[in-house]
């Protein structure tokens, strides 16, 4: 066995097949993770790069399972789960682990002591890793004080998330070394597996059917009612999973788009949407996806009862009429067959938006011209689902609303190209010889006297 810290006086290096006892489901859970962690490099950056440990290529990852301190004053109740050393030259990272697993919830008071114990022990942050979901790194499901913030970060990512990752170094090939990729692949088949409780986010907030009602009776909660922040933070929670769906569908890294305040503060991504949602009646989320011709962008309307997922490019400017303009997205929409999928035509100024289904638009392209001289300058691709009941289901508004977005992305974003202009033509002969004409010197270059 490797030799210990000398601030510790217990833990376990991480194994890959742990043999811890089966009523300890967190360290069975985080030891793989944290040993793989150890043993492929491309996968602790990938976790790791983002909690502030910067890792090159002579850095080495050492992790531990169930440590103590030496300092026994300052040990908490509980143990923490784990505590990963980051070693760069003479810097040491180190970061606390407090792991959750399948339905058990973090609690505040445990998180506040590990951060506590992490300042005194001079640790550099505190991890929490369970079902929650969080729109980035930064953002806690908890609500944490500001007075055990000082000196430590709290950083937080889902079981959910780490799958994700595992799942994209695989599909993207980023792993040379073929044995590192075998214990990638152990390691996805083990969190995939339905024994370990992994699971993505599953159903809205117990009051969502009372707050639905509300909302479509037009008598909304006033601002400070409970149910409205319990709401907020189900529905952000199904934002980040809804990112992690896309990016297993698509390979690639979807995130959120956000603000850079909200990006960096829980709390005013929280006061933003709870505004919106107050003004609006709508949810609302941009999932940015890589090469994409556009945001991914979801709302749901809880006083319509309605899902609207869309995509929204720019109008060919080298097209003028609103066939021609449609024509050349409706070429790259061949996959469409859902028929709640449509093709909205925006004008500038005070025209409003049209509307047509892109099936019956394929077979009587004709329907969008009109008398008007003004051509569309956006084209918006839109599912809009009325959901009736299922919309005050809390499963099964998710459930819904998920089907929806892989419906959408297969058929309605896959494959689109945003228009570009094309590159200018050179001039024709006359206008380049009128032009030499104009710009030649009256007075010739001393080369041209020899």
């Amino acid at each position: 066995m490797t030799k210990l810290p000398i601030y510790l006086k217990q833990g376990d290096d991480a194994r890959l097949i742990p043999v811890a006892k089966d009523s300890n489901t967190e360290v069975r859970l985080l030891s793989p993770v944290l040993a793989a962690m150890c043993i492929v490099p491309e996968f602790a950056r990938i976790l790791l790069n983002p909690l502030s440990a910067k890792l090159g290529k002579t850095t080495k990852v050492r992790a531990l399972t169930e440590v103590v301190f030496s300092n026994d004053r300052a040990q908490p109740i509980n143990r923490p789960d784990g505590l990963i050393l980051v070693t760069t030259g003479k810097r040491e990272f180190r970061l606390l682990v407090e792991a959750k697993a399948k339905n058990a919830s973090l609690s505040q008071s445990q998180v506040e002591s590990y951060l506590k114990l992490a300042r005194d022990e001079r640790i550099d942050a505190v991890l929490t890793i369970s079902n929650d979901f969080a729109a980035n790194p930064k953002h806690s499901p908890l609500t944490i004080r500001s007075t055990f913030l000082r000196k430590v970060n709290l950083f937080h990512l889902s079981w959910s998330m780490i799958l994700t990752h595992v799942d994209l170094l695989l599909n993207q090939k980023d792993i040379e070394d073929n044995d590192r990729v075998l214990i990638m692949r152990e390691l996805q088949r083990y969190l995939s597996h339905g024994t370990t409780g992994v699971s993505g986010f599953t159903q809205m907030n117990r009051s969502w059917r009372d707050l639905v009602k509300a909302f479509s009776s037009g008598t909304p909660p006033s601002k400070n009612d409970p149910q409205l922040l319990e709401t907020i933070t189900a529905w952000h929670q199904e934002q980040k999973d809804l990112c992690l769906i896309l990016s297993r569908k698509v390979g690639r890294h979807v995130t959120l788009k956000l603000p850079r305040k909200s990006r960096d503060d829980a709390q005013i991504w929280q006061k933003e949407s709870l505004d919106q949602l107050l003004l609006s009646n709508t949810l609302h989320c941009e999932l940015d996806v890589p090469d994409a011709p556009s945001p991914v962008f979801v709302k749901a309307n809880l006083a319509r009862k309605t899902i609207s997922i869309s995509i929204k490019l720019k109008a060919p400017a080298d097209r003028k009429s609103a066939r021609a303009r449609s024509n050349w997205l409706l070429r790259q929409l061949n996959n469409v067959a859902d028929p709640r999928i449509q093709m909205l035509l925006h004008y500038p100024g005070k025209k409003p938006a049209r509307a047509f289904e892109i099936i019956a638009l394929r077979n009587s392209p004709e329907k969008v011209d009109d008398d008007s001289n003004i051509s569309p300058n956006f084209l918006e691709v839109r599912l809009h689902d009325g959901l009736a009941g299922d919309f005050s289901g809390s499963k099964k508004f998710i459930e819904r609303l998920e089907e929806c977005l892989s419906n959408f992305y297969s058929q309605a974003v896959a494959g689109v190209k945003p228009w570009t202009p094309a590159a200018p033509k050179p001039l024709v002969k006359q206008q380049f010889d009128s032009a030499e004409t104009e710009q030649k010197p009256s007075v010739p270059f001393p080369g041209d006297l020899n």
